[in-house]
Parts: C-alpha cells; structure tokens; sequence
C-alpha cells in the first residue's frame, strides 16, 4: 500500500496532466530546449566537454574522493533536452553512490532511428575509450533506459567492453507497446493513463508509437531492447511504478535477463507512476527506491573503491 504523500502527489499529478491526458498528447514535448542557467552543488566539480568528435557532448559532475563512475543517460521521451531537472537527479546520483556521473547530451527533437541510438553508442564508444568501463555503471530512466540497453547490445555485437551493471528506471524498451499493462492500467497511471471523461475505447490511444521509429520495424532489438538477446550482460536493477502503463516494459526486460541468465533485481512499486524517484524524491517509496539504487550501485562499483582516485579530466 502506497504512503498518503504518495496518495496526495499522485492526486496532484492527476490534475496537472489532465489537459495532456485528455488530449493523449505527449507530456515530454512540453518540455522549452531553452538553455538554462546551472548552478553545481558546491561540494561536486562540474564540467562540460566533447566526449569525441564531432559534437558528442557530455556534462560531469565529479564528488570529492569519488569511486567509479556512472554513465547516465536521461529520460524524456525523445523530445526533451537534458535539462537542470536531469541535472538535478545527476547530481543525487553522484551523493548517494559516491561515483562520478558522466551525463550524455544526446539531441532530442524530430529525429527518426537511428539517431538518438547512434549518438548514444558513439557516446559509449568514446567513453570506453576515455574512462574504465569496468568500473562504470549504466543509469537510464524512461528512454534513456531504452538507449542504455541499446548500447549494451550493440557494445556486445561489437566486442566492446560491458560496464560493471545497468540500473534501468520505469524503462521504455518496447516501441511497440505490445504488454498487457497500457490496458490494465489504462486508469490507474496519473501521468499517461485515461481521464475521467474518456472511455475504456481510447485506451488503445495509450500505445504510443513514436514517430522516431519511422519505417523500422517497431520489435528491432536495437529500437526495442526487450527484444533482445542479453548474454553476457552484466547485472541489472529495473525499478517501475505498478500503475505504469508502461509497466510491461519493465517485465519484458526482466523475462529478456532471465532467458539469458543474467543477475536482474525487478523492483515494482505498488501503485506508483512512472519516474516517481526523480518526480518526487522526497516521498516514502522514492527514498526506498534511491536508498536500493545507491546500495545496488556501491556494491557493483566496490572493486573500484580500492583503487587510486581517478581523474575525470580532459579529453584524449
């Protein structure tokens, strides 16, 4: 059973996603790609650079006496930029972990595949080139658990190093849309489910096939990685919110790391929305949720606690 500031939030983004919802509009594309002002933490190093050329941009935030790194790519549905929000959640990553988070600044806007998936990878590749991939943990939320996978699969068609694990957020790995849970919870989700005042018909509108996907067949694995093959993956941890439409992305993924006997933690909480750690931090089950991320990742990064402090520093 969810808490009651769970209960009240939800009430809340109920009533601020009614216009979006009502329209079956996509709450992303809200989203201004304004540049906005950033101010770091005052305890963590920030940095902006190219990862490789040309243009594979990357922002740092570094902590004191740091151990291992992260390399976070940010949610938003395709359209929205990293932004201070996505800025916001780097920077909690790197004070509950204690690793350095490296934060890709893929384009977003109308692209059709492969682009973002390209960038990203080309991201990956320069950042294997950069820092130690083996002390190095993928985070992705929304989509960019969608790209996070996407590397992985093509890093191992590619014979490329793996990182040392993969933390995956309410994932959108299925552009098909093809699970149970967009019916299921077609009420339920106060961020992308039906209003009041639509019918149980439009719930099919809940399936939505972005136009990213152009012509490519919706069940590529590189598009949609649940449909993958994922030998020699490393462990994962997958959190989403069962009332999530998209909840069965979540499932797929998980089902997808079983097949392949992989080490896969599927954390789904009761009632909870989409992205609600990064929405919400300050409720009950977003402090669970980030105390489990944080201990996930400190013992997957632990051989690197061990060495020498290592520099984030310039490009090669």
């Amino acid at each position: 059973m969810r808490s009651f500031g769970a209960f009240l939030t939800s009430g809340l983004i109920r009533l601020i996603t009614f216009p979006t919802r009502l329209a079956c509009a996509s709450l992303s594309a809200k989203i201004t790609a304004k540049p906005q002002k950033y101010a770091p933490p005052k305890d963590m190093r920030f940095k902006r650079f190219t990862l490789s050329e040309p243009s594979v941009f990357a922002e740092a935030l570094r902590p004191e006496n740091f151990h291992g790194y992260i390399l976070h790519f940010h949610g938003g549905g395709r359209t929205a930029p990293l932004n201070n929000f996505y800025r916001k959640t780097a920077a909690r990553l790197a004070r509950f972990t204690g690793a350095a988070v490296i934060s890709v600044d893929y384009p977003t806007g109308d692209y059709f595949y492969p682009v973002m998936h390209d960038y990203c990878f080309s991201a990956y590749r320069a950042f294997t080139d950069l820092f130690p991939i083996a002390q190095t943990i993928l985070v992705g939320d929304s989509y960019g658990a969608n790209l996070a996978l996407s590397c992985m699969l093509r890093a191992r068609d590619a014979s490329l190093p793996l990182p040392a694990a993969c933390v995956l957020i309410s994932p959108f790995a299925d552009m098909s849309a093809s699970g149970d849970s967009y019916f299921e919870n077609r009420r339920r989700d106060p961020v992308y489910g039906l209003t009041i005042f639509q019918s149980d018909k439009q719930a099919e509108k809940l399936r939505r096939i972005p136009a990213y996907c152009g012509n490519t067949p919706l069940k590529t694995p590189y598009l949609s990685p649940c449909f993958g093959d994922f030998t020699a993956f490393p462990p994962l941890l997958i959190q989403t919110g069962g009332a999530e439409t998209s909840a069965s992305d979540a499932l797929a993924v998980a089902s997808a790391a079983q097949t392949a006997n992989i080490p896969c933690r599927l954390h789904i909480f009761k009632d909870m929305w989409h992205d609600f750690q990064y929405v919400a931090p300050f409720l009950k089950e977003s402090k669970q949720a980030w105390a489990e991320i944080a201990d996930f990742c400190r013992k997957m990064l632990l051989p690197a606690a061990i060495n020498a402090p290592l520099n984030i520093a310039a490009n090669k």
